[in-house]
Protein backbone atom coordinates (compact mmCIF):
# COMPACT_ATOMS: atom_id res chain seq x y z
CA UNK A 1 0.00 0.00 0.00
CA UNK A 2 1.36 3.40 -1.03
CA UNK A 3 1.68 6.07 1.64
CA UNK A 4 0.33 9.47 0.63
CA UNK A 5 2.13 12.42 2.19
CA UNK A 6 -0.21 15.33 2.98
CA UNK A 7 0.79 18.72 1.59
CA UNK A 8 -0.46 22.27 1.89
CA UNK A 9 -3.63 22.76 3.87
CA UNK A 10 -4.08 18.97 4.13
CA UNK A 11 -1.32 19.02 6.78
CA UNK A 12 -3.78 20.70 9.17
CA UNK A 13 -5.74 17.46 9.44
CA UNK A 14 -8.77 17.44 11.72
CA UNK A 15 -7.94 19.33 14.93
CA UNK A 16 -11.55 19.05 16.13
CA UNK A 17 -11.27 15.25 16.09
CA UNK A 18 -7.75 15.23 17.52
CA UNK A 19 -8.32 17.83 20.28
CA UNK A 20 -11.70 16.80 21.68
CA UNK A 21 -11.12 18.34 25.10
CA UNK A 22 -8.84 21.29 24.31
CA UNK A 23 -10.60 22.34 21.11
CA UNK A 24 -9.21 23.66 17.86
CA UNK A 25 -8.19 27.17 18.95
CA UNK A 26 -5.09 28.10 20.94
CA UNK A 27 -4.37 31.28 22.91
CA UNK A 28 -2.64 34.10 21.02
CA UNK A 29 0.17 34.00 23.62
CA UNK A 30 1.00 30.40 22.65
CA UNK A 31 0.84 31.18 18.94
CA UNK A 32 3.20 34.13 19.41
CA UNK A 33 5.60 32.11 21.54
CA UNK A 34 5.82 29.52 18.75
CA UNK A 35 5.85 32.05 15.89
CA UNK A 36 8.06 34.83 17.26
CA UNK A 37 10.30 33.08 19.76
CA UNK A 38 10.46 29.55 18.41
CA UNK A 39 10.40 30.12 14.67
CA UNK A 40 11.64 33.68 14.09
CA UNK A 41 14.42 33.74 16.69
CA UNK A 42 15.35 30.12 15.96
CA UNK A 43 15.59 30.81 12.23
CA UNK A 44 17.72 33.89 12.83
CA UNK A 45 20.17 31.75 14.84
CA UNK A 46 20.45 29.30 11.93
CA UNK A 47 20.02 31.45 8.83
CA UNK A 48 21.01 34.91 10.04
CA UNK A 49 19.72 37.67 7.76
CA UNK A 50 18.12 35.10 5.44
CA UNK A 51 15.68 34.02 8.16
CA UNK A 52 13.07 36.60 7.20
CA UNK A 53 13.10 35.38 3.58
CA UNK A 54 12.56 31.79 4.74
CA UNK A 55 9.67 32.88 6.97
CA UNK A 56 8.21 34.94 4.09
CA UNK A 57 8.45 31.88 1.83
CA UNK A 58 6.50 29.78 4.34
CA UNK A 59 3.77 32.43 4.45
CA UNK A 60 3.72 32.59 0.65
CA UNK A 61 3.18 28.82 0.47
CA UNK A 62 0.24 29.14 2.87
CA UNK A 63 -1.14 32.11 0.91
CA UNK A 64 -1.03 30.16 -2.36
CA UNK A 65 -2.96 27.33 -0.68
CA UNK A 66 -5.52 29.66 0.90
CA UNK A 67 -5.93 31.48 -2.41
CA UNK A 68 -6.50 28.25 -4.31
CA UNK A 69 -9.12 27.13 -1.78
CA UNK A 70 -10.95 30.47 -2.11
CA UNK A 71 -10.67 30.41 -5.93
CA UNK A 72 -12.12 26.90 -6.05
CA UNK A 73 -15.16 28.11 -4.08
CA UNK A 74 -15.98 31.12 -6.31
CA UNK A 75 -19.31 30.86 -8.08
CA UNK A 76 -18.05 33.31 -10.73
CA UNK A 77 -14.46 32.40 -11.69
CA UNK A 78 -11.90 35.22 -11.52
CA UNK A 79 -14.29 37.67 -9.84
CA UNK A 80 -11.93 39.96 -7.90
CA UNK A 81 -14.56 41.31 -5.49
CA UNK A 82 -15.74 37.82 -4.52
CA UNK A 83 -12.15 36.63 -4.19
CA UNK A 84 -11.14 39.53 -1.93
CA UNK A 85 -14.31 39.07 0.12
CA UNK A 86 -13.32 35.42 0.61
CA UNK A 87 -9.81 36.46 1.65
CA UNK A 88 -11.13 38.98 4.19
CA UNK A 89 -13.59 36.43 5.63
CA UNK A 90 -10.94 33.69 5.79
CA UNK A 91 -8.44 35.93 7.61
CA UNK A 92 -11.08 36.94 10.13
CA UNK A 93 -12.42 33.38 10.59
CA UNK A 94 -8.91 31.98 11.18
CA UNK A 95 -8.10 34.83 13.57
CA UNK A 96 -5.20 36.09 11.43
CA UNK A 97 -6.51 39.64 11.60
CA UNK A 98 -8.96 42.13 10.14
CA UNK A 99 -7.79 42.64 6.57
CA UNK A 100 -8.80 45.63 4.44
CA UNK A 101 -7.64 47.32 1.26
CA UNK A 102 -5.97 50.58 2.26
CA UNK A 103 -5.19 51.97 -1.19
CA UNK A 104 -3.68 51.49 -4.61
CA UNK A 105 -5.00 49.26 -7.36
CA UNK A 106 -4.04 46.21 -9.36
CA UNK A 107 -3.96 48.41 -12.48
CA UNK A 108 -1.41 50.79 -10.93
CA UNK A 109 0.81 47.88 -9.94
CA UNK A 110 0.73 48.74 -6.26
CA UNK A 111 -1.82 47.69 -3.63
CA UNK A 112 -1.80 48.48 0.10
CA UNK A 113 -3.41 46.04 2.52
CA UNK A 114 -3.94 46.79 6.19
CA UNK A 115 -4.23 44.20 8.93
CA UNK A 116 -5.80 45.33 12.19
CA UNK A 117 -5.57 43.07 15.27
CA UNK A 118 -2.76 41.05 13.65
CA UNK A 119 -2.36 37.70 15.39
CA UNK A 120 1.43 37.97 15.40
CA UNK A 121 2.00 41.49 16.65
CA UNK A 122 -1.06 43.48 17.80
CA UNK A 123 -0.28 44.83 21.24
CA UNK A 124 3.40 43.87 21.23
CA UNK A 125 6.03 46.38 22.36
CA UNK A 126 8.04 48.46 19.89
CA UNK A 127 11.09 46.31 19.04
CA UNK A 128 12.30 48.64 16.30
CA UNK A 129 11.49 46.41 13.33
CA UNK A 130 8.65 44.80 11.41
CA UNK A 131 8.00 41.22 12.47
CA UNK A 132 5.18 39.99 10.22
CA UNK A 133 7.25 38.46 7.41
CA UNK A 134 5.05 35.35 7.43
CA UNK A 135 1.89 37.42 7.02
CA UNK A 136 3.54 39.42 4.21
CA UNK A 137 4.36 36.20 2.40
CA UNK A 138 0.83 34.94 2.94
CA UNK A 139 -0.68 38.12 1.50
CA UNK A 140 1.73 37.94 -1.44
CA UNK A 141 0.78 34.30 -2.10
CA UNK A 142 -2.92 35.08 -1.96
CA UNK A 143 -2.51 37.88 -4.53
CA UNK A 144 -0.22 35.73 -6.71
CA UNK A 145 -2.83 32.98 -6.79
CA UNK A 146 -5.41 35.35 -8.24
CA UNK A 147 -3.29 37.23 -10.79
CA UNK A 148 -1.02 34.29 -11.72
CA UNK A 149 2.04 36.50 -11.47
CA UNK A 150 4.75 36.75 -8.82
CA UNK A 151 4.49 39.78 -6.56
CA UNK A 152 6.60 41.34 -3.83
CA UNK A 153 4.92 42.12 -0.53
CA UNK A 154 6.68 44.29 2.02
CA UNK A 155 5.48 45.26 5.48
CA UNK A 156 5.85 49.00 5.89
CA UNK A 157 4.01 49.50 9.20
CA UNK A 158 3.90 47.13 12.18
CA UNK A 159 3.28 47.06 15.91
CA UNK A 160 6.90 45.88 16.08
CA UNK A 161 7.88 49.39 14.92
CA UNK A 162 5.35 51.08 17.20
CA UNK A 163 2.81 51.76 14.44
CA UNK A 164 -0.31 50.19 16.01
CA UNK A 165 -1.34 48.54 12.72
CA UNK A 166 0.22 46.37 10.01
CA UNK A 167 0.38 47.83 6.51
CA UNK A 168 1.67 45.85 3.54
CA UNK A 169 2.70 47.19 0.16
CA UNK A 170 2.18 44.69 -2.65
CA UNK A 171 4.17 45.39 -5.83
CA UNK A 172 2.63 43.67 -8.83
Amino acid sequence: METITPRGLDLIGNPVEGRKELGEMVPVQLFRALRLVGVMEGMKEIAGRGANAIIYRGGRNLGLNIGKTISDQLTVPHDLNSYLSGVVNTCQHLGIGLLSIAGGSFDSGKVYLQVDECVSCAGMPDVGEVVCHFEGGMIGGIIENFIHKQVRCKEIKCWGKGDGVCLFEVLI
